[in-house]
């Protein structure tokens, strides 16, 4: 997964509440996803109320 910087706003962190590993961070104005963590379950996806996050 991948966030779109230019696109996420770090809302209220709504996909940091939805990860099933705790992979995503709100750092600064935007989400961070570690990559390495992520299992790409989408949940992430889903509950973005900007789409900014898209699988890779």
């Amino acid at each position: 997964m991948k966030v779109d910087e230019y696109i996420c706003m770090a809302c209220n962190g709504a996909c940091t509440s939805v990860c099933a590993q705790y992979c995503i961070t709100v750092a600064g104005p935007h989400a961070v996803i570690d990559e390495e963590c992520c299992i790409e379950c989408g949940n992430c996806i889903k509950i973005c109320p900007v789409g900014a996050i898209k699988e890779e």
